[in-house]
């Protein structure tokens, strides 16, 4: 999911099933929100920690 995404949900009203749209909001923190592109922005030091081991030690 990503913010300003709208999420059809169901909610319970009056023992009725009504279509209910959530927007997922994104966190104020932006440690609380990863997305897939925050790794290319991430200096390669802290990429390290995340992802595997350069691709020049596999062709070893």
């Amino acid at each position: 999911m990503k913010p300003g995404d709208v999420m059809q949900q169901y909610v319970w009203v009056d023992g009725k099933r009504v279509p209910f749209k959530a927007r997922v909001v994104k966190p104020k923190d932006p440690k609380d929100y990863d997305p897939p592109q925050a790794e290319q922005e991430l200096p390669e030091s802290a990429a390290k920690g995340k992802q595997e081991p350069p691709k020049a030690t596999e062709s070893k």
